[in-house]
């Protein structure tokens, strides 16, 4: 396999990407690791950035991160995949993380009610 950057008439219908970064290492760069930051810092940045400036109804937090940049691969290409299973796997990181968060907050929340119900729900009349 040669990492040659290729034109598009010598890809076309090969499942190839349209081109080709020149070494391994630009295409372990534009395949694996920009779409693994872009899932796990910029849209999680953004996300956050847009929920605290809708709560707080201001621009608390200004600067909107932007994506790295990726070539749009052809689907069933080796890049289409990389891209794809990286992106899902720190999307499922992202994810985990918020479960444990909010699982943890809602627990503290129904022991602090446990404790204030039992005392009323116990008195005797």
């Amino acid at each position: 396999m040669s990492w040659s950057k290729k034109s598009l008439s010598e890809t076309a219908g090969t499942g190839e990407s349209k081109e080709k970064p020149a070494d391994f290492g630009s295409w372990i760069q534009e395949n694996v690791w920009a779409p693994t930051y872009n899932t796990l810092v910029v849209e999680t940045h953004n996300a956050a950035r847009q929920t605290i400036n809708s709560l707080t109804n201001s621009e608390v937090i200004k600067d909107r991160l932007d994506p790295l940049k990726t070539t749009e691969a052809n689907i069933g290409s080796l890049e289409w995949w990389s891209q794809n299973i990286c992106s899902g796997l720190a999307a499922a990181g992202v994810y985990a993380v918020a479960g444990k968060v909010t699982g943890g907050g809602l627990r503290g929340i129904a022991g602090g009610a446990e404790k204030l119900a039992v005392p009323l729900l116990t008195r005797k009349l």
